[in-house]
């Protein structure tokens, strides 16, 4: 995910949409944001097969002023592969 500049105490949210493309339930258990500048706002009701939820990330710059910014934060589901880091910058 790439995000323009944002200014000194300032927000965004960006929001991305999680399928269940398997046939068992889908759980996200946890998601843990890379830096205490993030919040996550997400829904832990198990989703069945093809259907979708809303995962909300909202970065706070507190005090960033070197650009790119690099921020992280990881989804923890029942998955095969239990963490899925995803990725963002801000140029």
């Amino acid at each position: 995910i790439q995000l323009k500049k944002i200014p000194i105490g300032d927000s965004v949210k960006v929001e991305f949409q999680v399928k269940n493309t398997g046939k068992n339930y889908l759980i996200l258990h946890k998601v843990n944001p890379s830096c205490s500048c993030s919040d996550i706002v997400f829904d832990t009701t198990p989703l069945a097969a093809l259907q979708s939820t809303i995962v909300k990330f909202i970065y706070h710059n507190i005090n960033d002023t070197s650009y790119p910014i690099s921020r992280m934060f990881i989804l923890e589901a029942n998955t095969k592969e239990i963490l899925h880091p995803i990725y963002f910058k801000i140029y």
